[in-house]
């Protein structure tokens, strides 16, 4: 009776799976609402963390189909570090030099939801360029890169001390959408020297001109203003943003000969106000929150409709066996509900 009550359920399951990993949005535009309905078929896991070459793949799968603008604008949808979901606000705008995997550097705009994210990308993220397809044609891009971690993919199981809670935590666990096939990251597109992409580097003439307007011309800082609380950050054991997660995942396989342009000294006289303010929750601009609605109203319904019809059926299952499954035993003399051979007298 229980294998037939197991198979009742994943009947139900088999009937309901089609209806809650249906696809939303309309392919032929991605709004920021396409991204949040369909976050639970991008992250399986419900995380994100440090997984944002799967938001990479859900845009280039709709690129053909798109016009460029509306592709460009769709990777500031999220943050390339934490992989948290953006609104389209300047607020989430930051300007960096990176390091190009090819040699030299190259300044643009990148979109974070909190500060600490733009020193990470300072520190492990380097650019490379891609060719994609869009409705108005092919063209290359500058795009943000990591080295693939699965190139030692076993270091994605080792425990490290988490800075918040102070336990030891798997790297697995904390970014469990990073899975390996054959030594490549799955879900990831790669660049023209091979390395997964995580988000895009906006450095169109308009996209410098606003960042410009936004932070200024510092040739001393390749974050712009945020090189100083960047140190301190680091000082103090990556005690904000993404913590240690990002850090760890793009520290595994390193890209070669790619070293980041130096932060600023810190003056003696500014250490301490550096401090207060590196220690400081950041100010989080993230659309995250929206992400509760992301699965329609009726999914938690068909789960809690599904449990029941379940029940149901195993009840209906128990009723039909008592009717006749018990009365064909007193006719043959065998105990039905144990399956046993065992006479009854």
């Amino acid at each position: 009776m229980v294998w037939a009550c197991f198979s009742l359920f994943n009947l139900l399951m088999v009937l309901l799976t089609p209806m809650l990993c249906e696809t939303k949005g309309n392919k032929s535009s991605l709004e920021p609402e396409d991204l949040r309905d369909n976050y639970m078929n991008i992250f399986k896991s419900g995380n994100r963390n440090a997984a944002s070459h799967l938001w990479t793949d859900f845009v280039l799968q709709h690129a053909t189909s798109l016009p460029e603008k509306a592709v460009l604008r769709a990777f500031k949808f999220f943050c390339a570090v934490s992989g948290s979901f953006l609104p389209d606000d300047p607020r989430t705008m930051y300007k960096v030099v990176l390091p190009r995997v090819t040699g030299g550097n190259t300044s643009g705009a990148v979109r974070h939801c909190c500060w600490p994210c733009v020193c990470d990308m300072h520190d492990l993220v380097r650019v490379d360029t891609k060719t994609i397809e869009t409705a108005d044609g092919k063209k290359s891009y500058d795009f943000l890169v990591i080295g693939d971690p699965c190139k030692n993919a076993t270091r994605l199981d080792a425990k490290f001390k988490d800075p918040f809670s102070g336990e030891m935590t798997p790297l697995s666990m904390a970014a469990p959408e990073l899975k390996c096939h054959d030594g490549k990251l799955v879900g990831a597109h790669y660049s023209d020297h091979g390395y997964p992409i995580i988000g895009m580097l906006f450095n169109t003439k308009d996209e410098i001109g606003a960042a410009d307007e936004r932070y200024g011309h510092d040739a001393h800082d390749p974050t712009f203003g945020f090189g100083g609380m960047c140190m301190m950050r680091q000082r103090h054991g990556y005690n904000s943003g993404m913590g240690l997660i990002f850090h760890l995942v793009a520290d595994i396989t390193p890209i070669p000969d790619t070293a980041p342009l130096p932060y600023p000294e810190i003056r003696m006289h500014e250490e301490s106000e550096l401090i207060q303010k590196a220690a400081l929750v950041p100010e989080m601009v993230s659309a995250d929150g929206e992400l509760k609605t992301a699965l329609p109203g009726w999914v938690p319904s068909a789960g809690l409709g599904m449990a029941g019809l379940a029940a149901m059926g195993c009840f209906l299952v128990r009723w039909h066996h008592g009717r006749h499954g018990w009365a064909q035993a007193d006719m043959d003399g065998h105990d039905s509900e144990s399956g046993s051979d065992k006479t009854v007298e």
